[in-house]
């Protein structure tokens, strides 16, 4: 089944220390979004929106659409900080973007199909994307929505700490809530902790990475959100609406209920600058057999 990939892109690599998202991994200097883009397009996409700021548009159209196929059709969506539900406005003077779920919610003028959310720096494996696919094939109802949940220990930092959200699934397989912990982290004794918390971890808790798969509704459900996030913590210029704060709400209040896939495929990204050097390592040996090609595309855009 065709579906939309909606690509948050807007965001600038805080620990990592650059633009992450056009940092060179593959063999043929290929990004991460470039392998997520691939397995996504095998998997039935024929649309993707690049979630960015204005100004990266001509480097994006440059670095990463002008190589994709002409059946995939490129779109925009600019994460302005202006760009809010009617009647509200910035009170406070602000340079950060307002978060996951604004970046989600700006899209709502050129998505109107089933469409699967992703990072632009996260690599999520192929199997994701044809789970996302076969979901979206049972023509979910307009409240049921999905998450592919990974498993903790395969998702953390050998360099530093990682912000993790933790997910409690019920036991159906439904997400019921989605807690955030902000410096997990594998200790000297091999424990996974969250040194903020205390708390202590098995390693094999599902963890959500921010890959979903939502239907349009969820746009009504996110403005409703963001108005009232807007009511409360627009004074404060670093408060971000984040996208998984946002469903847990619509789940605690019934409007939405989300089916958790489990992947167990490894996820990887580059949090810290050492992750670099993983990361090429990952990607060159899964070119070596045989699981991606090289180059990925044969042909791009006319």
């Amino acid at each position: 089944m065709s579906y939309t990939l909606v690509v948050l892109a807007a965001g600038m690599g805080s620990r990592f220390g650059g633009l992450k998202q056009i940092e060179p991994v593959g063999p043929r200097g290929e990004f991460i979004l470039d392998y997520s883009i691939w397995a996504a397009y095998r998997a039935g996409c024929r649309k993707v929106v690049f979630v960015i700021r204005r100004e990266m548009e001509e480097l994006f159209t440059e670095l990463i659409s002008s190589h994709l196929p002409d059946d995939l059709s490129v779109h925009y969506a600019f994460q302005d900080l202006t760009d809010l539900p009617e009647t509200r406005k910035m009170s406070v003077e602000r340079t950060k973007p307002w978060g996951t779920g604004h970046a989600v919610w700006v899209t709502r003028e050129v998505v109107c199909e089933p469409f699967v959310v992703l990072n632009a720096d996260d690599y999520y494996g192929i199997e994701a994307f044809k789970s996302l696919a076969e979901f979206f094939s049972r023509k979910p109802s307009d409240s049921q929505q999905a998450l592919v949940a990974y498993q903790l220990d395969q998702t953390l930092s050998a360099y530093g700490t990682v912000s993790r959200g933790v997910c409690k699934v019920s036991a159906d397989g439904m997400l019921e809530k989605i807690t955030e912990f902000t410096a997990i982290r594998r200790n000297e004794d091999d424990e996974i902790v969250d040194e903020v918390s205390g708390a202590v971890f098995s390693g094999k808790e599902a963890v959500s990475m921010n890959l979903w798969g939502f239907t349009p509704a969820v746009f009504g459900v996110l403005e409703e959100a963001l108005r009232r996030f807007l009511d409360t913590g627009v004074g404060d210029p670093k408060a971000e609406f984040y996208l998984p704060a946002a469903v847990t709400e619509a789940i605690t209040d019934g409007k939405i209920e989300v089916v958790t896939l489990r992947s167990a495929e490894e996820w990887f990204g580059m949090t810290y600058p050492d992750d670099l050097v993983l990361v090429k390592d990952k990607f060159r040996e899964m070119t070596d057999h045989g699981l991606f090609p090289s180059p990925l595309w044969v042909h791009g855009r006319k």
